[in-house]
């Protein structure tokens, strides 16, 4: 009952914003975002929520503010990646591509590189290799000089793991 609960809010919010999630984000900031998108998709209202929420995560990513407010929260942009990337993936399968969902994927996983945790490091480097069709998107977001300065890195599997998504970028 909880859960039905929190998803009629859910779409009650989704039917009030239309899309148009930075005043959300400007009330409640990213946890309001984060719950959302944590909610899932279970059914097709819901998708469509959750898919709306991540475009919605992705085009507030793209204004630097909104992206270092989130970088406090290495869960949080953990949590980021890994919603944008599924999503990403998933329209990439389906033969399609969302530019502005790749180009969010990209920015949060160009924020986890700058995690001090060496797993969530190397979890956004793999995810990355597998990313070369979103080139452009993940240069634009700025990670290939993010990987580049994670050759240096102390860890060798962060360094190995970054020479490998690097060559898959090239």
């Amino acid at each position: 009952a909880d859960a039905d609960g929190r998803a009629a809010v859910a779409l009650t919010l989704a039917s009030l914003v239309r899309g148009e999630w930075g005043p959300v984000y400007d009330a409640a900031g990213w946890p309001a975002l984060l719950c959302i998108l944590s909610l899932g998709g279970a059914t097709a209202a819901m998708a469509q929520l959750h898919s709306d929420a991540a475009r919605g995560a992705s085009n507030l990513l793209l204004t630097e503010a909104n992206r270092l407010s989130l970088l406090a929260d290495p869960r949080a942009v953990h949590f980021l990646a890994r919603a944008l990337g599924s999503l990403s993936a998933q329209a990439q399968q389906a033969g399609s591509s969302d530019r502005a969902l790749a180009l969010g994927t990209a920015h949060a996983y160009a924020l986890l590189l700058r995690s001090s945790a060496p797993e969530l490091v190397a979890e956004a480097v793999a995810a990355i290799a597998s990313m070369g069709a979103q080139a452009s998107a993940l240069a634009e977001a700025g990670v290939p000089a993010a990987l580049a300065a994670l050759l240096k890195s102390e860890d060798p599997l962060v360094a190995a793991g970054a020479a490998r998504a690097l060559g898959a970028l090239a």
